[in-house]
């Protein structure tokens, strides 16, 4: 499942109340989220399947200085599927450098990430806020495109000024759906004033073969917040 969730979201983001531009998280911030993942408009193979996964969590800053922040994440996920359905709970904290972005020593608060621990990975959590339409940034393992700095969206209850920036990547996946060519068009959206995460919307669109049957489906994964400090 995919749980690129905020860890942090501070007072002055979600109040609109000014803060400093390096926008550090504040030390006792905490937020709540949710996360929806479905698997929709299957054909061939997966005509008429469905699955689910939600996932619902609370994470807090237990410390921040210039230099790193850390967080404590824990969050639980129920997966709905026609098979036997199945659940789960993570509780972690983590570290991340914050001139880098980077998570230290490679561990991440998304436990689908735990298989590369070897990989420079950069936090989803925050975005330098002055980017500029046109520059890149680095999230995770992929490199972002900033398409607006004066976007909207829902967070916390109310409508945000966002800098949205976007990825299309192409790919494969080899597992337990088949094998699949995947096309995938990832957006966050990050509050315009300090750069911290708002929300993510991916779209996943597969098309393959599973089970000796040529198939396709489309992966949908939102990620809201619900509450913050």
């Amino acid at each position: 499942m995919n749980h690129r969730i905020l860890t942090y979201l501070v007072l002055g983001a979600l109040l609109g109340l000014p803060v400093t531009a390096s926008a550090q998280p504040a030390e006792g911030a905490w937020m709540i989220y949710t996360n929806v993942q479905e698997l929709t408009n299957g054909t061939g193979a997966y005509e008429g399947y469905y699955e689910r996964t939600l996932a619902r969590g609370r994470y807090d800053v237990v410390e921040a200085t210039p230099a790193e922040v850390r967080v404590h994440a824990r969050y639980r996920w129920l997966y709905d599927a026609p098979e036997e359905p199945s659940w789960g709970e993570e509780d972690r904290s983590v570290t991340v450098l914050v001139p880098s972005r980077t998570y230290v020593d490679g561990y991440t608060d998304l436990d689908e990430y735990d298989d590369r621990r070897d990989t420079r990975l950069t936090t989803w959590m925050w975005i330098p806020p002055g980017l500029q339409v046109g520059d890149e940034v680095r999230i995770l393992e992929h490199t972002f495109r900033v398409v607006s700095v004066d976007a909207s969206t829902f967070a916390a209850g109310q409508n945000r000024r966002a800098i949205e920036v976007r990825a299309e990547t192409r790919g494969e996946r080899h597992d337990d759906y088949g094998s699949f060519g995947t096309r995938t068009t990832d957006t966050y959206w990050f509050d315009h004033a300090t750069g911290l995460f708002l929300r993510e919307e991916i779209v996943e669109d597969d098309q393959g073969r599973s089970g000796g049957e040529d198939a396709a489906f489309t992966m949908r994964t939102t990620i809201s917040v619900l509450d913050a400090s």
